[in-house]
């Protein structure tokens, strides 16, 4: 049984979606929201490796927090305690399988995140399931980076794509995937364990999800541009909206051609094409 640190930092609504973006570069496997403080969890032997980088980051930003340890945690208990099923645009309904189905619903969605992110909660999530939502996916290979639940690559072949690689560095998201693959009755859908570095960079999609962090997507963007199919398209979250210039400069550096940009609060997401 793995034993954790919990950093509990004090900060507003605001401040908690900047310090998620933030806080990622670091080796936290779960945050949870609450009412006036953000909640960060990894392993002790991560905590061990980056302490000091940490409590530096926290030093440099004034920000108050305080530190506890525990056992290994329930996360499902922990999600369940505030999950409610959502609708994007009316069409696809997101639930846990405690949830009952929702028969209007174009599409029903059965996730359960464990320690990753990606039911939809997220503004992130719910911009790329929205820019999704607006594609066509029939007969398309589609490449889902940073899968974490699976969401996005499940909601592509629901609508229609061919096949799916979803990919993540981390085993307990590639794990989590699969379960939620197997809830929704999914078949043409891969997940592995592995970095950009270590894809077959021959290898060609016409549709590349990425919602990650922007030192990642940055790292990410000109494999992204190689293994992008001619006229295929590219969907970028993970933004903080303060870094949304830069993203599209460094998109559009690449030759790819930025066609819609969303927002919602504090995040952006970019939906660009190969031309």
């Amino acid at each position: 049984m793995s034993e954790y640190v919990g950093i509990n930092i004090n900060a507003d609504h605001e401040q908690q979606e900047i310090l998620l973006a933030l806080l990622s570069d670091f080796s936290f496997e779960s945050f949870q929201e609450n009412e006036g403080h953000l909640s960060a969890y990894m392993t002790t032997t991560e905590w061990n490796n980056e302490q000091k980088s940490i409590l530096s980051f926290l030093k440099d930003r004034s920000l108050d927090y305080h530190l506890e340890q525990f056992a290994d945690k329930n996360w499902n208990e922990e999600w369940e305690k505030n999950f409610q099923p959502i609708k994007i645009e009316d069409k696809v309904h997101v639930r846990a399988d405690f949830h009952p189905k929702d028969e209007k619903a174009n599409i029903d969605l059965v996730i359960t995140p464990q320690m990753s992110f990606g039911t939809g909660h997220h503004q992130t999530t719910y911009l790329m399931m929205e820019a999704i939502l607006s594609m066509g996916f029939t007969g398309k290979r589609v490449l889902d980076m940073g899968c974490g639940t699976g969401i996005l690559g499940i909601l592509a072949s629901k609508l229609g794509a061919a096949e799916i690689l979803a990919v993540d560095i981390e085993s307990w998201a590639v794990e989590n995937s699969k379960e939620n693959i197997a809830r929704n009755g999914v078949d043409n859908m891969q997940v592995i364990q592995a970095d950009i570095d270590l894809l077959n960079q021959k290898e060609h999609f016409e549709v590349i999800l990425a919602n990650i962090n922007r030192n990642v997507l940055l790292r990410h963007l000109p494999h992204y541009s190689e293994m992008l199919e001619q006229s295929g398209n590219l969907l970028l979250s993970g933004i903080l909206k303060e870094d949304l210039k830069l993203m599209k400069e460094e998109v559009e550096a690449l030759g790819l051609t930025i066609v819609n940009t969303r927002t919602k609060e504090n995040w952006a997401m970019i939906h660009a094409i190969k031309k």
